[in-house]
């Protein structure tokens, strides 16, 4: 008898393995990246705080009421909602990069919810900022797991800490000011000038592990 040859059976290729961005580096550089990292904490922070004392004078201006709620929260919805995308997108594009593209985000919403006329268009403003101001410390956070043991983390913690405790209590005090004194506008851009600051920082003191790979796969 003679036999049938087979059709050869197609195999799936092997899906690709994202690249390793671990790079624990020496202490004086550590201290850097996570005074970096504290920054671009700080101004995100400085964002959300300064605007909550805000609120009840920009309602006044925009005649938006009650509704005035809904500034705060659009900022949480998108931020909560796209949190989650973060840690995967910096998997496929490298932190830096991502961290990058968050900040520009960040400040184009506010630059943009400074100028704005009418309650409408400060919340649609104020959830872009989100989209962009929701992962600046979350990305920030995944670059210092790369740079640092687990172990080793507790030592360096104190540097974010430290950045939150300020902007929690200076925020609402610099908010404050601003809406006593000038105008609540002043409030989206003061966190503009805080950004170039914080890029510049991540430019230079953050490291860039390139990836490699095809990000389709």
């Amino acid at each position: 008898m003679t036999s049938i040859p087979q059709a050869p059976v197609a195999t799936a290729p092997a899906p690709q393995q994202l690249s390793d961005q671990t790079n624990y580096l020496p202490r004086r550089k550590i201290i850097t990246v996570f005074l970096a990292c504290a920054s671009v904490g700080t101004t995100g922070l400085l964002d959300e705080t300064m605007v909550s004392v805000a609120l009840p004078t920009i309602s006044s201006d925009l005649g938006a009421g009650s509704q005035i709620s809904w500034v705060a929260a659009a900022f949480f919805v998108t931020s909560t909602a796209c949190q989650v995308l973060y840690g995967r997108l910096s998997d496929i594009w490298s932190r830096k990069i991502v961290l990058f593209a968050l900040m520009i985000i960040f400040f184009v919403g506010n630059i943009a919810s400074g100028f704005s006329q009418s309650f409408i268009q400060l919340l649609i403003f104020r959830a872009i900022s989100g989209i962009g101001g929701g992962g600046l410390s979350t990305v920030a956070q995944i670059i210092v797991s790369d740079v640092v043991s687990l172990r080793e983390r507790g030592k360096y913690q104190g540097i974010l800490g430290t950045s939150v405790a300020i902007s929690y209590g200076v925020g609402p005090l610099i908010g404050g000011l601003f809406v006593e004194h000038a105008t609540w506008r002043w409030i989206f851009w003061l966190t503009l000038p805080l950004t170039v600051l914080s890029a510049l920082a991540v430019y230079f003191f953050m490291p860039l592990k390139t990836v490699e790979g095809n990000w389709r796969h």
